[in-house]
């Protein structure tokens, strides 16, 4: 077990590195080679979503992979004062989202890498809904919320950054 949480955890870390380097843009890039092609057989790497950030929270951080389930009707709010970094990928059904700052989301085509015209820039404040395959990074401090207000269940899954004060970083006997 411990050796698939790091595994995981250096996965996270190597992704968050790349999404997280290049500043504030976007840019297409070439497909990655099929991992056969590397002398990786039978290993295959599928891009599920990202963003990008010039901000980060401060360290020590804590880095946890999670799925959200949201039943219809469910509403998940966004505490303003949460000073996490999230990048959320819709993985079922669709989400409606409101936050108040400008999000970018991803609008990823099945097994595809993204290209300039995935993007779409949504000012804050503005509704908008998040299919199967749809990303985006949530910056900390936004206030909002995100809200299942279909039939059926939605389910998104990803990655949480944020900070760990001294106390909570070391163990308590």
């Amino acid at each position: 077990m411990r050796r698939i949480t790091v595994c995981l955890l250096s996965v996270v870390m190597v992704l968050g590195t790349i999404l997280l380097s290049g500043g504030l843009t976007a840019t297409a890039q070439e497909a990655t080679p099929p991992a056969e092609e590397e002398g990786l057989e039978g290993i295959s790497f599928t891009f599920l979503g990202g963003g990008e950030t010039d901000t980060l929270p401060t360290a020590p951080a804590g880095i946890y992979l999670v799925r959200i389930d949201l039943a219809p009707g469910a509403v998940l709010p966004s505490d303003p004062s949460d000073l996490s970094l999230s990048v959320f990928t819709v993985e079922t059904g669709v989400i409606t989202v409101t936050v108040d700052a400008p999000l970018t989301v991803l609008h990823l085509p099945a097994n595809a890498e993204p290209g300039p015209d995935d993007f779409e820039q949504v000012a804050a404040g503005e509704e908008f809904t998040m299919e199967a395959g749809d990303s985006t990074l949530f910056p900390a401090n936004i206030g909002g919320e995100i809200r299942n207000d279909g039939e059926e269940d939605a389910v998104m899954v990803g990655t949480m950054i944020e900070s760990i004060d001294e106390r909570q970083a070391t163990p308590q006997d």
